[in-house]
Parts: C-alpha cells; structure tokens; sequence
C-alpha cells in the first residue's frame, strides 16, 4: 500500500519494505543523502501494480527482501524486466550469500546489508541517477531506417 509521496521533478527513491523497523531505518539512510522519496510502499506490490509503483522519475527501487525473499525477489526480477532504466537496490538484515547471489540474478544492481554506511547508499543512489539519464539519451537518439523494394 502506497503511503507517502513527495515527488518532484527530480529523480528519487521508491521504498518498498514491509517491516516497520526496517522501512524507518532505511528512510533515514534514504534522507541522510538529501534524496527524495517519492513513495513508500509497506507492502510488496504484484506485477500488474508496476505502473503505480515506478514513476518516470524514479532512479532507484530500494526493496527489502527479508520478509518474504521469493515475493520480494518476484518483484525485483518484474521491475528490472518492464522498467530497465530503475536501479533496483536490494537490502537485507543480514548478509547471506545465496540471497546476494539470487538478488543479481534476478537483475539487482546493488545489494545493501546491516547498517548502512552513507558512501554506499550515496554512491548507489548516484549510479541510479546516472543510469536513468544514460536510458533517456538513448532513447532520444534512436533512428529508425526503411528501405521499401521497388
């Protein structure tokens, strides 16, 4: 269920976590780096709530995956295949090496775990943004060519 949003024109943070410890921790980290958050979801959303979830300003996904990883990890695999310009950030408690593995296979940019040290959530957050950018010049400068036979 969506809650809050404070969107603006520039790219931000959609929170995804189901856990109310876990949701305000990473609202923190989130806001330490001045970034928005342009919605906070306090459940996991299926596929067909995609177009609700991600906004063409959206740079990053941050999902936690502990309270159900197959769910979680669904939605991961869903949002990195419908939107591909998102940088989808996984976060757990812990560090487990299957759910890392298991994260990037589902198309998970980056995996986050435990207390997070502002660099690392900064310099995720920057790599979302530049990679959003980087997906609208390209789209912008695409060509179409057509040769019709005689």
């Amino acid at each position: 269920m969506k809650t809050a949003t404070n969107g603006r024109d520039r790219g931000g943070v959609i929170l995804v976590s189901p856990n109310g410890e876990h949701r305000q921790s990473l609202k923190e980290a989130v806001r330490a780096q001045s970034a928005v958050i342009l919605s906070e979801w306090t459940q996991y959303p299926a596929a067909d709530q995609l177009s609700q979830v991600i906004t063409p300003i959206c740079d990053a996904l941050l999902v936690d995956v502990d309270t159900d990883s197959r769910v979680a990890l669904d939605l991961v695999e869903a949002v990195c295949r419908q939107q591909p310009w998102v940088t989808v950030i996984v976060y757990s408690k812990t560090t487990q090496q299957d759910l890392l593995v298991r994260s990037m296979r589902a198309g998970a940019r980056e995996f986050l775990s435990g207390e997070i040290a502002p660099g690392v959530l900064s310099e995720a957050l920057e790599r979302g943004a530049a990679r959003r950018a980087e997906y609208g010049k390209e789209r912008a400068s695409g060509k179409v060519l057509v040769f019709w036979g005689a």
